[in-house]
């Protein structure tokens, strides 16, 4: 070992043998001494020294921000690590069944292909803006932009993940903040169609016949819920005396 080379990597980064060993420098204390901290690291064997020396350098961000205490040194997990960790801690103790469902199924709908493969410290507040002004999903077999609504429906569930990546340590704060979402255009306003009070009774005819679908229609129609809190209601939400 005596005679093993030392090379030097990068600043606070040397290589003796097949070891890494880093050093932070954190100012001086009140003696005046410089305070330093030191760890090791040791690549996995079989490595080109390229590859070798570019995880010493990530490890090495991370042992830094830890002494610095910046972060608490999960920023390198994927994207689809910290769904699968969120539907399987968060999801069960803090969302109706129903809801995690949509939530699921919007995420791997809407976000997997674009981050699911990505780093959490990679993802920006600006690569999220990105995501909205560029995402065209298949609407009725058509690929269109999202609308203003459904991009902040998304984006509410997306801000859910973060947020629980800040509380579970895995990055400092999250990226959903200043997120830039599409806007409706005020043009756009003159082309929704309404049904007016002449046309009511010809539409509730149209449900007139007992089925299921019928059913949820005109509970819809008669209580304003949303089609999410239909579908996800028990004979147990029904007060059948207070009817």
């Amino acid at each position: 070992m005596a005679n093993e080379e030392i090379r030097k990597v990068d600043t606070g980064i040397i290589q003796r043998g097949k070891t890494y060993r880093f050093t932070v420098y954190l100012g001086y204390d009140v003696e005046g001494k410089q305070i330093r901290k030191t760890t090791t690291f040791v690549p996995l064997a079989g490595l080109t020294q390229r590859k070798a020396d570019k995880l010493a350098k990530e490890e090495y961000v991370i042992f830094s921000n830890r002494c610095k205490g910046l972060f608490n040194l999960k920023e390198n997990m994927r994207f689809s690590k910290l769904v699968e960790e969120y539907f399987r801690l968060y999801a069960p103790n803090s969302l109706k069944p129903i809801t995690a469902y949509h939530y699921e199924q919007h995420i791997n709908y809407h976000f997997m292909e674009y981050f699911g493969n990505k780093k959490l410290k990679d993802i920006t507040t600006a690569s999220i803006s990105h995501f909205f002004a560029t995402h065209e999903p298949m609407i009725k077999g058509e690929m269109k932009k999202l609308s203003p609504a459904n991009a902040k429906r998304i984006y509410c569930i997306l801000q859910s993940l973060f947020k629980f990546a800040v509380t579970q340590g895995c990055i400092k704060e999250t990226p959903c903040k200043n997120v830039l979402l599409p806007k409706k255009n005020p043009l756009e306003e003159k082309k929704q169609m309404y049904i007016t009070a002449e046309e009511l009774p010809d539409f509730l005819n149209l449900f007139t016949e007992y089925s299921p679908l019928n059913t949820i229609v005109l509970v819809l129609i008669y209580t304003v819920m949303r089609s999410g809190e239909c579908l996800g209601l028990q004979w147990s939400d029904i007060d059948f005396e207070e009817h």
